[in-house]
C-alpha cells in the first residue's frame, strides 16, 4: 500500500507553547504526524477532539479544519513531521481515518526525531536526502506501532482500471457504465467492489476526487473558481462551491484565502 503518495516529500520541525497556547483555525494541508515531548495538547479535528498527552504521537488528515489549544503546563514542546500536499487514495484515507487513539513515542522515533534535530539547519543535498529518509523512517516506526501493515494491499483488477480512467478522465462528464466498461464488469459488479476496497461508489468517488483536485488548483494555482470547476467536471461553479463547502466548511474563495494564509505562515516560520 502507498501511505504518502506518489513522489512525497518530508518536512518537520519542533515548538513550544507557553501555557493557554492556541493555535487556529486552520485548514490542515499536509498528512502530519506530532509527537508530544511535555505537556499535552487538545485537537479539535474537524467534529472530532483527542488528547495528546506527553509521550504520544497522532496522526492529522489532510483537508480537515483544525483548532489547538495546549497544556495549563508552564510548556508544551511538541514536534512533527510531514508529507507536504499528499495524494492519498481512498483506502489510504480510510484506514488512517479509523486511527483515532494516541500511538506511545517509541525510543526509536525519539532517536529518530533527534537525528533529524540534527540536520534540520544543514543546506547540503546530502543532508536533505538523509532528512528525508529519516522523517519516512518516523512514520514507518509510528504505522507500525499503530499496527498498520507495510505490504501492499492490492486491488481488485476491475478497481484499478476504473481508478485509472477517473484520474485520467475526471474532467469529463463520466458514467457508471463508462467506468464499469473501463474495469471490464458490469456497473452492479463494479458498485459492490468499489464498496468492499473503496468505501465508497464509483461515482462518489468520482465526485471526492474532482473536489481534491478542485482544492489542489484553489491552493496551488491563480485559476479562478468557474475555471476551476469547468476543470475539474462540475456541472457549474455553484456545484462547485456546494461540494466544496460540504466537505471543507467554506466557500472556495475563502478556503484559498485561509490555505495561502497557513501556507504562508508555514513559510516564514521554516525559512522557505
Amino acid at each position: 500500500m502507498n501511505f504518502f503518495g506518489q513522489n512525497p516529500r518530508f518536512k518537520s520541525g519542533e515548538i513550544i507553547y507557553r501555557e493557554g497556547g492556541r493555535l487556529g483555525p486552520r485548514i490542515q494541508h499536509n498528512l502530519q504526524l506530532i509527537y508530544v515531548y511535555h505537556g499535552h495538547l487538545h485537537v479539535r479535528s474537524g467534529e472530532g477532539r483527542r488528547v495528546v498527552n506527553a509521550g504520544e504521537s497522532a496522526l492529522l488528515l489532510p483537508g480537515k479544519e483544525e483548532y489547538f489549544t495546549f497544556s495549563s503546563l508552564p510548556t508544551c514542546h511538541h514536534g512533527w513531521v510531514e508529507v507536504l500536499r499528499p495524494r492519498l487514495e481512498p483506502p489510504v484515507l480510510e484506514r488512517y481515518d479509523r486511527l483515532r487513539e494516541a500511538v506511545p513515542v517509541t525510543s526509536r522515533m525519539r532517536e529518530l526525531a533527534g537525528m533529524i534535530g540534527q540536520l534540520r539547519e544543514a543546506e547540503s543535498g546530502a543532508a536533505f536526502h538523509l532528512h528525508q529518509t529519516l522523517a519516512q523512517a518516523i512514520f514507518f516506526e509510528f504505522l507500525h506501532r499503530a499496527g498498520f501493515s507495510e505490504e501492499e494491499e492490492r486491488l481488485p483488477e476491475a478497481v484499478e482500471r476504473a481508478l485509472s480512467r477517473i484520474a485520467r478522465d475526471f474532467g469529463k462528464a463520466l458514467t457508471l457504465a463508462e467506468l464499469a466498461a473501463a474495469g471490464g464488469v458490469t456497473a452492479q459488479h463494479l458498485g459492490r467492489l468499489f464498496r468492499r476496497n473503496v468505501r465508497q461508489s464509483p461515482i462518489e468517488y468520482l465526485w471526492a476526487f474532482r473536489v481534491r483536485e478542485g482544492f489542489r488548483l484553489l491552493a496551488e494555482t491563480g485559476l479562478n473558481i468557474s475555471e476551476i470547476a469547468d476543470r475539474c467536471g462540475f456541472r457549474t461553479p455553484f456545484h462547485f462551491s456546494r461540494l466544496i463547502k460540504r466537505q471543507y466548511g467554506c466557500s472556495p474563495r475563502e478556503l484559498r484565502k485561509r490555505y495561502w494564509k497557513d501556507h504562508k505562515v508555514h513559510a516564514d516560520r521554516t525559512g522557505e
